[in-house]
């Protein structure tokens, strides 16, 4: 069960991960942003130096568009594992209701000598 959840643990942040990259990208690209890639890929590195920028002049407007891709970004995220939930309820609604208290009938049997 743990091993399962872990697995699916790591998707759900590969998958994440991704699409906050590409949405970051594609919104600083937009603004004119350069090295919007760079950004994109090393986005929790630089939070230290978007702190550290000025609020105004033409540092304040750099920080404002590199902010926007942070919120690009996140929203990307949001949007795709809100969709995600989604389509795991509808395929869990459509799941034929089935009784799990039956006898297992299997013709696999356990010879003794088998058994160290």
């Amino acid at each position: 069960m743990q091993v399962k959840l872990l697995r699916c643990m790591t998707i759900g942040v590969a998958v994440g991960g991704t699409v906050f990259q590409n949405e970051m990208k594609r919104k600083l690209r937009s603004l004119g942003v350069q090295n919007a890639t760079e950004l994109a890929k090393e986005a929790e590195e630089f939070i230290h130096q978007l702190f550290a920028m000025a609020m105004t002049g033409s540092d304040g407007e750099l920080r404002r568009r590199i902010l926007d891709g942070y919120v690009a970004g996140f929203r990307g995220v949001w949007f795709t594992m809100t969709a995600l939930a989604g389509a795991g309820l509808v395929v869990s609604l459509l799941i034929k209701n089935g009784n799990l208290d039956s006898v297992l009938k299997s013709k696999f049997r356990v010879r003794r000598d088998d058994v160290v």
